[in-house]
């Protein structure tokens, strides 16, 4: 199977951002990876769930927020120009090729971008897991639930609404005992789990 990889890039407000389309050549179904603020997709979660994607005939769109915004923007400002420019760049790709289904993957930040962008273009709701949400991001969620995935040792998190999150249904939710906010724990041994009960659960949901 031959995989791809291209740049995205969209100018906007006389930035140009580029993001990273990964594909093959019989793939049905797109994913979107919505990094965290650190902007990277090759977190140890985010790094095998593209490569399962990419075997399983779904391509990958891996989000940059580089150059949507300018660091003296007030915060509206700055989350209406990153939406603006990733919306179009998921609409770009789906120019390229008709995607019969298209799934949400966000950790961190990439929650509240995510969600933003759902509640400024309402065509854009996709089906979504959420990786390590801050207690914002949280917020921006209830508006369109998916699957959460947290650690009770998150330290984006008070105890308040770890709590609250454990007395949710555990349909839609994983909570990892003693991890922090990279779902990682001191014990590497113990972090490669952490990481595969991660990865397989956002599979699982994601169909």
């Amino acid at each position: 199977m031959m995989i791809s990889a291209s740049y995205v890039k969209i100018t906007k407000y006389d930035l140009t951002s580029n993001h990273i389309h990964y594909q093959t050549d019989d793939a049905t179904k797109l994913v979107v990876i919505f990094p965290g603020g650190g902007n990277s997709c090759d977190r140890p979660v985010l790094t095998f769930l593209r490569k399962y994607y990419l075997d399983h005939q779904t391509d990958v769109l891996c989000i940059s927020y580089t150059n949507t915004y300018l660091e003296d923007d007030p915060n509206d400002v700055a989350m209406k120009k990153i939406t603006n420019a990733i919306n179009e760049a998921i609409l770009k790709v789906h120019e390229s090729k008709d995607y019969e289904k298209t799934y949400y993957i966000c950790e961190s930040f990439g929650n509240i971008v995510s969600n933003a962008i759902k509640m400024e273009y309402p065509n854009m709701v996709a089906k979504s897991a959420y990786i390590s949400p801050t207690i914002e991001g949280l917020e921006y969620i209830s508006k369109y639930p998916g699957l959460i995935i947290t650690s009770t040792n998150d330290e984006y998190l008070d105890e308040p609404t770890i709590k609250e999150l454990k007395s949710r249904p555990k349909d839609n939710m994983l909570i990892i005992e003693d991890a922090g906010h990279s779902l990682m724990v001191d014990d590497v041994f113990e972090s490669i789990d952490i990481v595969k009960v991660a990865v397989k659960r956002i599979i699982d949901y994601l169909v």
